[in-house]
């Protein structure tokens, strides 16, 4: 009977071309389980589930009114405890983090005495409870966000996926301006640039020169390095004037099916190319998991990733000697979070004494948002 209907359900007739958004949301399986949008000036997301795969995914709406654009200019930066308290290069005491983003999702309603972050967290934990064996503790992917962090924060999160507690994959359009538009704090006293984290996927445009990029390998890269000529190497490729584009081409690039274009693109180009005789080097042929690219392009092992490719890791190690970075040791295999150790804690972060979050100078008192992924 089972098999009966998987079979009735595949010759379903289509009413949506392949690769776009619904078909590929239909055939995934994901349900909305969840959805807060009391108000338009609060943090409007929904929580997902997919069964099958046991994954909770958290989805944030963008910029939409005058409130969020408000809150989007607020550059400056708030200060709040370090929630880590395991001992890492570079740590400080606080970490800094921009100030409209953090009072959307740190502030305290006052009918409920929760924060949206907490909200969230408990929501996630409630529904991982009802679906057994579900573990919602890592952050997988995110498209299209500003970078809303300084040093500080950068290499908390660092640390937390050198500990496997958190993998993001960063996927963003080639000439979409919007995830570059926050410098820094623009303070005197205080001058702290925002720093973007996490695995960086760049989707290219499907013309020639997207092909051309895209046929050696997927423009992936990750932040591993903290010298100068890396800083400034990052620097010159990831700013406003490095992916200026029209403002008709402004629109395009930061929208859901361009996105959703190019990654389709993007993946059927590269099986197009694995598939081809003329392809020699055998390590194209593959599309790489993002545990995979963690080991390759940043020095993380974890486990599930092939003998294949670790064995291809440490050929190009042997290369490059010197190279490993000490941020990432290649002894800590392991895919699941580590137990916490005695004292840690990574949920929630907490105002330095003198910030009041909960009555912040704001004619608004009902805003949580936070510009991460648009919808």
């Amino acid at each position: 009977m089972e098999e009966m209907m998987k079979e009735t359900i595949r010759n379903q007739p289509r009413y949506f071309k392949d690769g776009s958004v619904m078909n590929n949301l239909l055939e995934s399986g994901i349900e909305v389980v969840w959805i807060s949008d009391l108000s338009q000036n609060d943090v409007v997301y929904c929580i997902c589930v997919n069964r099958e795969d046991k994954k909770i995914i958290v989805v944030f709406r963008g910029t939409v009114n005058a409130h969020n654009w408000k809150m989007n200019f607020k550059f400056d930066t708030n200060r709040y405890r370090n929630p880590v308290e395991a001992n890492y290069p570079g740590k400080e005491d606080e970490i800094s983090l921009h100030s409209g983003f953090a009072l959307y999702l740190l502030r305290k309603r006052k009918d409920t005495g929760l924060s949206k972050m907490d909200e969230i967290f408990d929501k996630i934990e409630q529904i991982g409870k009802e679906l057994a064996q579900m573990h919602p503790v890592w952050a997988r992917t995110v498209f299209t966000y500003h970078s809303v962090s300084t040093s500080a924060f950068f290499h908390a999160f660092q640390y937390l996926e050198r500990t496997n507690r958190i993998r993001p994959a960063r996927f963003s359009c080639t000439n979409d301006i919007v995830p570059l538009t926050l410098v820094c704090n623009f303070r005197q006293d205080d001058l702290q640039f925002y720093k973007h984290v996490g695995m960086r996927i760049q989707l290219h445009d499907t013309d020639r020169v997207g092909q051309w990029r895209l046929h050696n390998s997927l423009d992936v890269t990750y932040p591993l390095n903290h010298d100068w000529p890396s800083e400034m190497q990052r620097l010159l490729t990831n700013n406003i004037l490095a992916n200026l584009t029209t403002p008709k081409g402004f629109k395009e690039c930061h929208s859901l099916t361009e996105y959703q274009r190019r990654l389709h693109f993007a993946m059927t180009y590269r099986r197009a190319l694995g598939l081809s005789t003329l392809n020699s080097d055998q390590r194209r042929k593959d599309i790489k998991t993002l545990d995979e690219y963690y080991l390759i392009r940043g020095n993380i092992l974890s486990n599930g990733i092939s003998e294949k490719i670790v064995n291809m890791w440490k050929i190009d190690m042997g290369k490059n000697k010197g190279a490993q970075s000490a941020l990432a040791p290649p002894a800590d295999l392991t895919n699941s979070a580590p137990e916490e150790e005695e004292g840690t804690k990574t949920r929630g972060y907490r105002p330095r004494e003198g910030v009041d979050v909960d009555n912040h100078n704001d004619n608004d008192n009902d805003c949580n948002h936070i510009d991460c992924c648009d919808s």
